[in-house]
């Protein structure tokens, strides 16, 4: 899981309160917080701190590179593995490259917390005059110390910290080039573990508040290099209200599909039974976008299994967003797929709903004449990348004046975001005024989001 969950946070709290009331940081602790998650990087970095304590310097080794692999964008695994390695001259190269990794990472505080340790080396003027620089400057003169060094670095430390340069980019430009975007391409499969831990890190507040562009670019790359294992990770992110996070996640769902096709179809099924209601709405796009993929609405159906795993709250409104996608899907003949389906489904449904997609579809029989199919996305990685894409709820033509309406007001940048699934003759989750019905509803069953260049 890239978020936590309430019920992870909530143990995870009780065990660092252990700690906080004294009791040491362990091995077994430190297990105890992996088996919560494996996403853990600070309890893999005091595995490492431990066994360094104890002696076991290949241990401590092999731990601090693990919390870089889970979390490339925290700077304290590759500080301390780069002072293990500077512990042997043989490694003074590859002991360099990971420490000025972990400069570039530095926040302001961390920064601040080590400034004895940054002015080392230095002459006592010199140190003087550094310690007078404003934070960043101080970063940026010890990154470009560093990175002058690069020209007599052996291939061997330039090849070994390759992966993990290239997502410094990502978490300082608001938009990276082509020439960059092909080179993560070329380091394939590899690259996808990094990419999540950029996403982890976007989503744990390890990166800061300027990183807004990291999540969009990483989750781009993940769709043009990640595997339908990235799938779950990815489908996090399609309800968030942060329109770059939504919007690019549903480009790289639809990314790996179009990729990997029926693999990537049968791990939604997969998937399904754990999978909220908006999680599985962004799945059921992909039947619409690919209905090659799903010629009798049978991925589309299997949406629908285990509905108890779905808040009885949004329950009623996604199945009647599923009858509506296989009716889009479908045509004439998806009405009556969605019949069958009803009658096998509506013991899991209120009263109320029960009586809502009763009346729709009886509205799609005489509404639905033929499949209904979104506009195909055109976007590439390099535009999801590059900052030529912008992603924004879709919109209907009735729906525009109302936009204009509340073109200055104050909140008017703040995306309107789905929470829940209203009924179709609630209001409309867009605060328009209208009912869901003659609002957005149509545009659900389609997907929510899309992208439209600037």
């Amino acid at each position: 899981m890239i978020f936590l969950s309430e019920e992870t946070q909530e143990a995870q709290d009780t065990i660092l309160y252990k700690l906080d009331a004294g009791v040491d940081p362990n091995v077994d602790v430190c297990m105890k917080l992996l088996k919560l998650d494996d996403g853990d990087h600070k309890a893999l970095y005091r595995l490492g701190e431990l066994a360094a304590e104890a002696g076991d310097l290949a241990g401590a080794e092999k731990w601090f590179r693990k919390a870089i692999e889970i979390q490339p964008c925290a700077a304290g695994p590759y500080l301390t593995l780069g002072s293990l390695l500077g512990d042997n001259s043989e490694n003074s190269a590859l002991a360099e490259a990971y420490s000025e990794l972990g400069i570039s990472r530095m926040s302001e505080e961390e920064i601040d917390d080590n400034i004895e340790l940054l002015r080392e080396g230095l002459s006592e003027a010199a140190a003087e005059e550094f310690s007078q620089l404003r934070p960043f400057q101080q970063q940026a003169l010890l990154v470009k110390a560093a990175r002058e060094k690069r020209a007599t670095e052996p291939a061997e430390a330039t090849a070994e910290v390759r992966r993990f340069r290239l997502l410094q980019p990502l978490m300082e430009e608001d938009e990276i080039g082509r020439e960059l975007v092909d080179a993560v391409r070329a380091e394939g499969p590899e690259m996808v573990p990094l990419l999540v831990g950029v996403l982890r890190g976007w989503a744990r507040l390890i990166l800061d508040e300027n990183s807004d562009a990291a999540v969009g670019m990483a989750l781009g790359l993940v769709g043009e290099l990640g595997s339908p294992a990235e799938l779950r990770g990815l489908l996090e992110f399609v309800n968030l209200e942060h329109e770059s996070a939504s919007g690019a996640s549903a480009w790289a769902l639809g990314r790996i599909v179009e990729r990997y096709g029926k693999a990537a179809m049968d791990e939604f099924q997969r998937l399904a039974p754990e999978l909220g209601a908006s999680e599985r709405l962004a799945a059921g796009e992909q039947s619409l976008r690919h209905p090659d993929l799903d010629p009798d609405g049978s991925y589309l159906l299997g949406l629908a299994a285990n509905l108890k795993g779905i808040k009885s709250s949004e329950r009623d409104s996604f199945f009647e967003t599923l009858l509506g996608a296989l009716a889009a899907l479908l045509g004439p003949q998806g009405v009556e797929v969605g019949k069958k389906a009803f009658v096998l489904h509506r013991g899991q449904l209120t009263p109320r709903g029960k009586k809502g997609c009763e009346e729709f579809l009886r509205e799609l029989a005489t509404e639905i004449t033929e499949p209904v199919r979104p506009e195909p996305l055109q976007w590439t990685v390099y535009d999801v990348c590059g900052g030529t894409v912008v992603w924004e709820v879709m919109e209907d033509e009735d729906d525009e004046e109302h936009s204009h309406d509340h073109a200055h007001d104050e909140d008017v940048s703040e995306p309107a975001v789905k929470a829940e699934l209203p009924g179709r003759n609630d209001p409309c989750w867009c605060d328009s005024g209208k009912k869901y019905k003659k609002c957005h509803m149509e545009a659900d069953q389609l997907g929510a989001a899309k992208a439209v260049p600037e």
